[in-house]
């Protein structure tokens, strides 16, 4: 990881595979991945530098340079892409943002004499080559700045490259092996390090104005080539002496023999941000600070160093961090005072502010005085010497220091408690400020300092203990703290302040977000209409939508379509509530909205939907869309519908029965409606009565209307709603009878089939009834069905023939005579077809004029249909529409 300015470079491996290239992401100030790029096939990242506008990653032999655009560069991209339009321009600009150095070939003297290797390339341009580079042309250090980009090899040479344009502009060595190199601020100075600690400073501007020195040290250069010619074009400029910078304190590192600057035992090492001359270095366990290459007293530390600014040095204990990096404390961070600072420090304790200024008066050419101006600058406002602090504060151009300080002084004399109170909240000592606020008996000004800095908690604090602050202010000091948990997504938090606020907007949203959709919707009656979603709008103002309206599409967006309904009538908008019905699948409401709000364009909706489920094959699902649109009649005629379809070409009577009983409730579902409306109307005088009785006689004739419109077979449901499902419940009670065993019960069952021959086959009918008297030896009663079978018509010769030659067969070995004669009904039913009052349970002939007790029998409220008493003992439903028996049944 490395980082320069806003920005940070991560290096990670793309993928877990041994062959995965490792890719460089850029990151803004707050860690979010910005750009990515994929570094060189082959390259394994030894070394990483970062300046403002480039990413250089190195091993030892490859050198890539990225340049990342930053977001001013951005929009001067995006500036150029609109004001220029051609395209090759920007199609040049971003082929060279990637940069690759194969350091190898630069590495060895002579072998670009045709200039093939002195300057980057492109990414797709670079060829890798397969043979290793030599152990003296390795990378072993690098570093970078906004200027130049200096690599060192293990031979000890320093490549200098120009940026941006990643051009070699010069090469030389030093007599040591570079194992860290850094770079001053201005790019004129560089620190080399090598593995033993051995440090010494290269001059990289005055390399080449000293030749003398460069030809004294030629002849003991490694890497010198004579046969190199720096002006000729194309060639690499050959390596010279780097240019050592001399020692002027005596501290040259002794045992060197020269008089170059040089120190030992170095393993840290980072220059001042600004000052060129001025640098920090570690030793063993000591830290130097060189202040125009002069080396002070040392201070004992071990940490690593991170940054030297403005005469402070800050240190990392990375040591103390690594055994706890989950939990870093604030202590593991240091920062050491430089000597001129220090000497100011004891100036202003032991001497006060005015002779401080004057010391750094007397020091002002030689140092830079800004941190030094600042120092002073705050010992004088603490003593509340104004003069002194505003000479101070215009040294360091600190503009709002100097309006503090016209502040201060238009108090007046007699106003030193506010003025120090003034001096302690520029500074940021604000619980010593509002102390001095109370002792003054002032806590209206601490108040107002409170929401000068935002502490939202303190004002609130403040006005709840009294003396200070209205309803208003503190009204506004709740909202402030529940925006403050709302920002960090604690909703519970934010609901509570929002509340004490009464701020319907922020608890509405406070609502949502945690799901609490009862609160919401207990919400909508007090919500005043035409309030906006955003509390802190005006309501004059229209960048704000409706709060109602808002709330509504939230309960419509989490599926509650009953208070999304009603917040959107309560908006006035009754066309999104007719929208938000549909959509949520509610027709039933839909409908209802759209005949109060005559919206008539519901219906073709609704056929619509209808017609797209149909074509789906999914005609169960549009007798679902129309039940919740209350459309009774639509979904009883394709119930009815599909039970004939299923009888007929699935053979599946259950299936077909369960269709025609939910027929018949859906009929009985809308004359249930249509009867209560009437009553509710008539719940008046007489003339309500009357309306009430005719509102019922159009309902009923609308009904009957509906039913000779239709004109198909569906429509028999309409007139006799019970009457498929009493069809398929006897023919099935019939069939569990027969192969029970029951033959003298599946017989009568089977007799009362025959009113049904509009429903059933009447081949299915007579032939049931043929077999089950058959075996019961009602021959008579055979012989009746089979007449019944050989007289119907759009039969086959071969069909009625097969009829004939069974009944000679079974009648000439049997007389046609029945046992016991059976009750008349069963005989005029099987005749002609007409129907008598049979059990559901059993199929038997119900007597009405029977007096015996075991003939008693109940009807079902829901279909009535009758049941013998003594055959629903052991039951708990109705047989024919499975009502409940409790209370789903009448006494006959």
């Amino acid at each position: 990881v490395t980082s320069r300015g806003g920005e940070a470079g991560k290096l990670t491996k793309s993928g877990q595979r041994p062959g995965g290239r490792f890719k460089v992401m850029l990151c803004n100030a707050i860690g979010a991945p910005v750009d990515t790029k994929l570094c060189p096939p082959g390259l394994v990242p030894l070394f990483v530098a970062m300046t403002p506008f480039h990413v250089i990653v190195a091993d030892h032999r490859m050198v890539y340079v990225w340049q990342y655009k930053t977001q001013v560069l951005r929009l001067t991209a995006m500036e150029t892409s609109e004001s220029k339009s051609g395209l090759g321009s920007l199609h040049r600009r971003s082929a060279g943002r990637e940069r690759v150095i194969d350091v190898g070939a630069l590495g060895r003297a002579g072998s670009h004499s045709d200039g093939g290797g002195k300057d980057a390339v492109t990414l797709e341009s670079f060829d890798y080559a397969r043979a290793p580079p030599s152990s003296e042309s390795r990378v072993s250090a690098l570093c970078a700045s906004g200027k130049c980009l200096v690599v060192g090899l293990e031979s000890g040479h320093l490549l200098r490259f120009g940026l941006p344009h990643v051009s070699l502009e010069a090469r030389s060595s030093v007599r040591l092996r570079p194992a860290m190199a850094r770079l001053n601020c201005d790019s004129s100075l560089l620190a080399v390090v090598d593995p033993n600690g051995q440090m010494c400073l290269v001059d990289l501007e005055g390399r080449d104005s000293d030749q003398s020195h460069d030809e004294s040290h030629s002849g003991s250069n490694p890497g010198s080539s004579s046969g190199g010619n720096p002006g000729s074009k194309g060639d690499v400029p050959a390596a010279k002496p780097a240019k050592l910078v001399e020692a002027t304190d005596g501290n040259s590192g002794g045992n060197s023999g020269a008089d170059d600057w040089e120190r030992k035992d170095v393993w840290d090492v980072c220059w001042a941000e600004g000052d060129p001359r001025s640098l920090a270095i570690m030793e063993k366990t000591r830290m130097f600070v060189l202040e125009d290459l002069k080396a002070g007293s040392p201070t004992l530390s071990s940490g690593y160093l991170a940054c030297f600014k403005d005469m402070g040095v800050t240190a990392a204990m990375l040591d103390e961090i690594m055994l706890a990096p989950e939990r870093p404390a604030r202590g593991m961070v240091v920062e050491f005072e430089t000597a001129p600072l220090r000497e100011l420090l004891d100036v202003v304790d032991q001497k006060g502010p005015v002779e401080a200024y004057v010391h750094v008066e007397a020091l002002a050419p030689k140092v830079d005085e800004t941190r030094l101006w600042k120092v002073v600058a705050a010992a004088a406002l603490n003593a509340l010497e104004l003069q002194v602090a505003d000479k101070a504060l215009v040294r360091c151009s600190d503009y709002r220091g100097i309006q503090l300080v016209r502040r201060l002084q238009g108090l007046g004399e007699g106003s030193k408690m506010k003025q120090r109170a003034e001096v302690a909240a520029y500074f940021g000592r604000f619980d010593e400020a509002e102390a001095i606020y109370r002792d003054m008996d002032r806590k209206d000004l601490a108040v107002d300092l409170r929401v000068r800095i935002g502490d939202w908690f303190k004002v609130v604090t403040l006005i709840q203990t009294g003396g200070a602050g209205d309803d208003k202010l503190l009204q506004h000091a709740l909202k402030k703290i529940g925006h403050f948990y709302a920002d960090r997504r604690l909703w519970d938090r934010a609901l509570h302040y929002f509340t004490q606020a009464k701020d319907l907007p922020r608890m509405a949203e406070c609502y949502f977000k945690l799901g609490d959709l009862q609160s919401l919707a207990r919400l909508v009656p007090s919500v005043p209409v035409g309030a906006l979603a955003d509390s802190d709008e005006t309501s004059s103002g229209n960048s704000a939508p409706v709060l109602l309206v808002e709330m509504a599409s939230w309960l419509e967006s989490s599926g509650a379509h009953e208070a999304a309904v009603e917040c959107y009538l309560k908006a006035g908008e009754p066309r999104k509530a007719i929208d938000c019905a549909v959509l949520l699948n509610q027709w039933a409401k839909a409908v209802e909205l759209a005949e109060e709000f005559d919206y008539p364009q519901i219906e073709g909706l609704l056929a619509k939907k209808a017609g797209e489920l149909k074509l789906r094959g999914d005609k169960l699902g549009a007798v679902e869309l129309y039940r919740k649109a209350n459309k009774s009649i639509d979904a009883a005629r394709m119930l009815a519908a599909l039970a004939e379809e299923i009888a007929i070409e699935h053979c599946d009577p259950l299936r077909a029965k369960k269709l025609s009983v939910l027929a018949a409730l859906e009929v009985e579902r809308y004359r249930k409606n249509a009867m209560s409306m009437a009553s509710v109307t008539g719940a008046g005088g007489a003339e309500s009565i009357a309306m009430a009785t005719a509102k019922t006689l159009d309902t009923l004739m609308t009904l009957d209307t509906a039913g000779d419109a239709s004109g198909s077979g569906s429509s028999k449901v309409l007139d006799n709603a019970w009457r498929g499902a009493a069809a398929y419940h006897y023919y099935l009670l019939a069939m569990r009878q027969l192969y029970r065993g029951s033959m003298d019960d599946s017989m009568r069952t089977c007799i009362r089939l025959a009113e049904f021959e509009d429903i059933l086959s009447p081949r299915v009918i007579y032939s049931l009834i043929a077999l089950t008297a058959y075996h019961n030896k009602y021959y008579g009663v055979c012989s009746r069905a089979f007449v019944k079978l050989e007289t119907m018509q759009h039969r086959s010769e071969r069909s009625r023939d097969a009829v004939q030659s069974l009944a000679v067969a079974i009648f000439t070995r049997n007389a046609p005579l029945d046992p016991q004669p059976l009750q008349k009904q069963y005989l005029t039913c099987l005749e002609d077809g007409t129907g008598y009052q049979a059990c559901t349970a059993s199929g038997r002939l119900i007597e009405s004029e029977s007096g015996r007790g075991e003939s008693r029998s109940f009807v079902c409220r829901t279909c009535r249909h009758l049941c013998l008493e003594r055959m629903i003992e052991d039951l708990s439903n109705c047989p024919l529409c499975h009502a409940a028996l409790d209370s789903g049944f009448n006494s006959r």
